[in-house]
C-alpha cells in the first residue's frame, strides 16, 4: 500500500490545531473513498448528533486510484446531512481529489466549529446582511432567470437563465425546482395565498415570477419562503399537499419518472441519489427487453448496482466512467498499486461499506417501515405504465431485508 494513501489530516477548527493519523489498517480493509469515510463517520459522529453542531465531522476522502488512472478524478464527502438528519455523501470533481492525493494523505477530517475573526459579531452580522442586500440588488449582480420541464416551461433560454442563478445563489436545482412546482401547484389548490407568496401569482411556465421567487427563497424573505428553503417537506407540513411534494427521504427527487426502479433507489439508495443504484436504467432496459421483475428480483438488482458502485466510489471513480471499470479492471488497476483484491472480493467489500452506510442512516433514525410515498407518482403513469404503491413497499422491504442482513 502507499504509505501516504493512509495518512488520514484531522483539523480541528474548535482548538485550532491539526495533527495526523496512519490508519493503514483501514484503507487496507476498506480501500479508501467512501468505504473509509463511512468507517471515520461511525467513529467521529455521535449518535443523534445536531448536523450543524461542532461535533459533526465533515470529510473529504480519495481511493488508491486517485490521481494515478483515467476519470479517477473525485473525492467522496460524507457528513451527518443538514438536510434529511440522516447520511450525506457528495463526490466532487475539480482539482481537491489531485491536490489531496499528491499531498500526501487519503482523507481530511474536519471538526469542531471555526469562528469568525472579528471584534463585534453583532455589527458584523448587521453589516455583512446590509452589504449582501445592496450586492444581490444591484444592476451588477441582479440577475434574472428561469426554470424548466417541472415547470412547464418550454423556453431553453428561460432554462439555462434559471440554472445560472440556482448556481449563482447557491441552491439546488433539484430540490428547487420541485419547490416551485410544489408552490405553484398549492396555490392554484388555495393552500396559498398571494399574501404568502408577497404578490407573486405562481403560474406553469411563468419565468417572471419563478425568478423572483427563487430570490426570496434564497433569502428567506417571509415565512413561506422560509419554509421553501427548508425543503418542499417542511412546506408541504406547514401548509398542506404532501401527496405532491415530490420528494423521497427528505430529499426532492430527481427527474426520472422511469418506472419502479427509480423511485426504489430515491426511497432507500444510501444517500437518496438517482445515481446510487441507477433505477431508472434498470427500468429503461427492462423496457428495452420486454421484462418484468418481481418486488425482490429488483430489490436483488438494485443492490447489486449499489454494492458495485460502493467500490467505485472507494477506489475512487467518477461514476460515469462505470462502465469502464467492471470489478475485473478495478483488480487490475489494484494489482499494479501492489494491492491484491479481485473481483469476487472487491464486490464482497462493496456490499459490506454498502450496509456500514446504511447502519449510519439506521442509527439517525431512518425507518423503511415508514417510509412516504407521494400519491402524485401513482397518479402519473411511467413507460411501465401506473406505478404500483403496493409493489414498490414489497420491494423496498426486500431490499431493506438485504441492506441489514449480515451475509
Amino acid at each position: 500500500m502507499d504509505k501516504y494513501l493512509a495518512r488520514v489530516l484531522f483539523i480541528d477548527l474548535s482548538a485550532h490545531r491539526y495533527w495526523v493519523e496512519e490508519r493503514g489498517e483501514l484503507f487496507r480493509a476498506r480501500l479508501g473513498g467512501t468505504g473509509v469515510a463511512v468507517e471515520l463517520l461511525h467513529e467521529l459522529c455521535p449518535a443523534g448528533a445536531d448536523p450543524l453542531a461542532a461535533e459533526n465531522p465533515v470529510i473529504f476522502a480519495v481511493g488508491p486510484l486517485s490521481a494515478l488512472f483515467p476519470l479517477a478524478s473525485k473525492t467522496v464527502a460524507l457528513f451527518k446531512s443538514p438536510h434529511t438528519g440522516k447520511l450525506g455523501e457528495s463526490p466532487c470533481g475539480g482539482r481537491s481529489a489531485v491536490a489531496l492525493r499528491l499531498a500526501g494523505y487519503g482523507a481530511v477530517v474536519i471538526i469542531g466549529k471555526g469562528r469568525v475573526p472579528v471584534a463585534d459579531p453583532p455589527g458584523y452580522s448587521r453589516l455583512y446582511r446590509e452589504l449582501h442586500e445592496r450586492a444581490v440588488h444591484s444592476e451588477l449582480f441582479r440577475k434574472y432567470h428561469d426554470l424548466g420541464t417541472m415547470l412547464g416551461g418550454e423556453d431553453p433560454e428561460g432554462f439555462l437563465r434559471l440554472m445560472d442563478t440556482v448556481e449563482h445563489l447557491g441552491l439546488d436545482a433539484m430540490s428547487c425546482g420541485v419547490a416551485l412546482a410544489w408552490a405553484t401547484e398549492a396555490f392554484e389548490r388555495g393552500l396559498i395565498t398571494d399574501r404568502d407568496t408577497g404578490g407573486l401569482v405562481p403560474k406553469w411556465g411563468d419565468y417572471g415570477v419563478y425568478r423572483e421567487m427563487v430570490w426570496r427563497i434564497a433569502q428567506r424573505d417571509g415565512e413561506l419562503y422560509e419554509h421553501l428553503a427548508r425543503g418542499v417537506m417542511a412546506a408541504a407540513a406547514r401548509y398542506g399537499g404532501e401527496e405532491f411534494a415530490l420528494a423521497f427521504g427528505g430529499n426532492e427527487m430527481a427527474g426520472y419518472h422511469t418506472g419502479p426502479g427509480a423511485y426504489l433507489t430515491h426511497l432507500l439508495g444510501a444517500r437518496h441519489s438517482h445515481l446510487d443504484s441507477a433505477g431508472y436504467a434498470v427500468d429503461q432496459a427492462d423496457l428495452r427487453e420486454g421484462r418484468e421483475r418481481s418486488p425482490e428480483e429488483l430489490a436483488r438488482a438494485l443492490f447489486s448496482e449499489e454494492a458495485r458502485r460502493q467500490v467505485l466510489s472507494s477506489l475512487v471513480v467518477c461514476f460515469f466512467a462505470r462502465g469502464l471499470y467492471d470489478l475485473d479492471t478495478a483488480s487490475r488497476c489494484l494489482s499494479v498499486l501492489g494491492e491484491g483484491w479481485d473481483g469476487e472480493g472487491l464486490r464482497t467489500l462493496g456490499e459490506k461499506i454498502l450496509r456500514r452506510k446504511y447502519a449510519f442512516k439506521l442509527r439517525e433514525g431512518f425507518d423503511p417501515v415508514r417510509l412516504h410515498i407521494p400519491a402524485r407518482i401513482a397518479e402519473t403513469p411511467s413507460p411501465h405504465g401506473a406505478i404500483d404503491p403496493g409493489y414498490l413497499r414489497e420491494a423496498a422491504a426486500a431490499l431493506a431485508a438485504l441492506l441489514t442482513s449480515s451475509d
